[in-house]
């Protein structure tokens, strides 16, 4: 009799670590697909390591890795996601539905969701190199500033301005997004529109890419084999506009979305 009772609860015990290893296997493997928020959308890939009901893994989005610690419950996982260079971690959900599996993501307030499929054979996502630097995804896309001059009392009937773009890429590199100028008065006026911001141009000969640490903006520099993080400016972003504010000078900039 005591035989047979051991039997039976071993026969349990198996039944139940085989029907969350059930649960589980489903999530295992590499996906690929795509995360959106308000601002942007941005290719994704996610290694999910289960064993029993507990998830491991990694996300990486374009040169950022997150290591992925949750919990299975049947077709869905919860847990954190979190940013080894700072320690922040973010909240997600999981749930598989037929092959696809929906990701929700709240990072600062912003909720970021997605659709991934699994990846097989020849097409086994490969995990993108990380430089292991946090960017805050709310300064991820297209930035416009704008400054007007004359049309003062003493100018003449002359005004101006330009604007100018800046690009900042989810892999932390520096994209020209194109000025223009214009120019009016009694005598004359025009308008020119081109590309060839000199400040981009030597962020990016010097192979610079931008970060966060908080509210404050880096850039780092490589020169030869010297690395540098300089501290540039604090930043402000709300309703798709950015304001900058030079910690060398004080002098602050207003940048607004555009893409």
């Amino acid at each position: 009799m005591f035989f047979f009772f051991r039997l039976a609860f071993f026969t349990a015990i198996l039944f139940c670590n085989v029907l969350a290893s059930s649960f589980a296997q489903p999530f295992s493997g590499d996906w690929q697909g795509q995360l959106k928020s308000p601002a942007q959308t941005v290719a994704a890939t996610l290694r999910l390591i289960p064993k029993g009901q507990q998830l491991g893994g990694r996300l990486d989005i374009a040169s950022d890795m997150y290591t992925i610690a949750g919990t299975i419950t049947g077709n869905k996982a919860t847990g954190t996601m979190t940013y080894p260079t700072d320690g922040s971690t973010f909240p997600f959900t999981m749930q598989l539905t037929g092959t696809t599996l929906q990701v929700n993501i709240t990072a600062f307030g912003v909720g970021m969701v997605g659709a991934f499929t699994k990846s097989t054979g020849a097409g086994t996502v490969t995990a993108a190199t990380s430089d292991k630097l946090y960017r805050d995804p709310a300064l991820i896309g297209a930035w416009q500033t704008s400054e007007q001059y004359g049309g003062g009392a003493n100018s003449g009937g002359f005004y101006g301005g330009n604007t100018s773009t800046m690009i900042l890429n989810a892999d932390g590199s520096f994209g020209d997004g194109g000025s223009t100028s214009y120019i009016s008065g009694s005598n004359s006026s025009g308008i020119s529109q081109g590309k060839g911001n000199q400040v981009i141009a030597q962020l990016n000969a010097m192979g610079a890419k931008w970060f966060t640490k908080g509210n404050i903006f880096y850039v780092r520099i490589r020169q030869n084999s010297t690395v540098q993080d300089i501290p540039s400016s604090k930043y402000y972003v709300e309703n798709n506009n950015a304001l900058l504010t030079d910690l060398k000078t004080g002098a602050k900039t207003l940048y607004r979305r555009v893409r």
